[in-house]
């Protein structure tokens, strides 16, 4: 009977709609790098500071019915009003509101100049001990979880880059994965329209 209660709690519901990917998102909203948290809009990143976006990938709420990580982002610089520098990426979740409301912080990578390995590494640990239990998938750089709901996967993960007898510049990454991705896009009528049948 225990079992099958732990079982129960261990599988994430399937309840995946058109509105899923969005309310599934607040779950992200404690898990904090800095002042930034997965889940936050657009608009609340914007009060914390400015965002550069990157090429193409700006928030023209544009949907593509494509699965892959290649599509349904948006991916900026990030300059917090304290002058701490970010990589920030934003995942569309959802196909019906004004195109800059349509999208949920996925990742913020904090830039950390002129540390140590010894700062990142326990930088690093402070975070995962935060988000624990993770566990540590490649050695000395990543880190692995799944949210209370199972809904996401999430993962910190650190790179350091060398320069030649100077301090160390170096990342941080907090990123989020919604598992049930695919499932949310057939969900829309517009990536069900047109599929072949068997």
């Amino acid at each position: 009977m225990v079992w099958c209660a732990l079982g129960a709690q261990a599988t994430p519901q399937s309840d995946v709609t058109p509105s899923s990917y969005e309310r599934s998102a607040n779950e992200l909203r404690s898990y904090c790098i800095e002042r930034l948290c997965l889940g936050m809009t657009i608009q609340e990143v914007t009060k914390l500071g400015r965002i550069e976006w990157l090429g193409p990938l700006i928030p023209d709420g544009k949907l593509t019915c494509d699965g892959s990580a290649n599509f349904n982002h948006a991916v900026g610089d990030f300059t917090a009003s304290n002058g701490t520098a970010f990589r920030v990426g934003f995942a569309l979740v959802s196909h019906t509101k004004a195109p800059a409301s349509r999208y949920r912080l996925e990742y913020a990578s904090i830039r950390l100049p002129n540390v140590s390995s010894m700062q990142v590494d326990h930088l690093t640990r402070t975070l995962i001990q935060r988000f624990s239990p993770m566990r540590e998938v490649a050695k000395g750089g990543l880190w692995a979880g799944n949210t209370p709901s199972g809904r996401f996967n999430f993962a910190v993960m650190k790179s350091i880059d060398g320069g030649k007898g100077l301090d160390d510049s170096a990342a941080i990454t907090l990123h989020a994965d919604y598992r049930f991705k695919a499932e949310w896009l057939l969900s829309l009528p517009e990536c069900r329209a047109g599929m072949p049948k068997l």
